[in-house]
């Protein structure tokens, strides 16, 4: 990853961000794990949180759009097979990666 002065001033003040041409979600399971890719962005909201876009073109929609995560019943732990971990490309050819990324709600559907 290539994190240059001016990359690191927007992440201080809350407004980084990078398109990528390619980016993958695999589910942080060894059978049968959700995986998502296409081309996207990373963006960081006025939070500091990172938030990620990602178009991703489905295969298997009953698999992928509604799957078997979150949940959420109290006092419950959380499972590493909930996550996903992230590997994406940039536009100038640097390697991002994330592990433990929630993709359990905010899916955005075109009509």
């Amino acid at each position: 990853m290539d994190l240059n002065e001016q990359k690191l001033e927007l992440l201080l003040a809350n407004q980084f961000e990078i398109d990528c041409i390619e980016i993958e979600l695999k589910q942080q399971k060894d059978d049968d794990p959700i995986i998502y890719s296409g081309s996207g962005s990373i963006t960081q909201k006025p939070d500091g949180n990172l938030h990620l876009k990602l178009y991703h073109a489905f295969n298997d929609i009953s698999k992928e759009l509604m799957p078997k995560l979150g949940n959420t019943m109290p006092g419950k732990i959380i499972g590493k097979d909930e996550y996903f971990s992230m590997e994406a490309v940039d536009m100038s050819g640097n390697i991002w990666t994330a592990k433990d990324i929630s993709v359990s709600n905010g899916f955005s559907l075109p009509v």
